[in-house]
């Protein structure tokens, strides 16, 4: 079983991602809701990642590094931006949904973080 992206949406922009294109690519900070599911399944979950632009490089290449919960490009870029994040969630596998997870949550927020089942 793998992790595929089935979604990537930002509720602070008005219509798709894919149009966004922020005042300044080089200064942006926002929270991502990722939908995520397996394989063969119709089956997703929310993850939320933090996007944000991080002065590391100057250049017009695309640049990324990932930390917690966090991915800090240098400038906007969606198709790029799309690329990173769907490379890391398509690297995840395991037997069963709950390895998966497991495995995502170092990178992503889980909408069942501190989640307490009703008693």
């Amino acid at each position: 079983m793998r992790a595929i992206l089935k979604g990537i949406y930002d509720n602070t922009v008005d219509g798709s991602l894919k149009e966004f294109f922020p005042a300044d690519p080089r200064n942006f900070d926002t929270q991502l809701t990722l939908y995520v599911g397996s394989e063969g399944t119709t089956a997703e979950e929310m993850f939320y990642l933090r996007l944000s632009s991080l002065d590391f490089d100057e250049s017009d290449s695309f640049c990324y590094k990932w930390y917690r919960y966090t991915l800090f490009v240098n400038f906007f870029e969606y198709n790029s931006i799309f690329d990173v994040i769907n490379s890391k969630i398509s690297s995840f596998a395991g037997k069963r949904w709950e390895e998966i997870r497991k495995g995502m949550c170092g990178f992503f927020i889980s909408e069942f973080d501190n989640y307490i089942p009703y008693q």
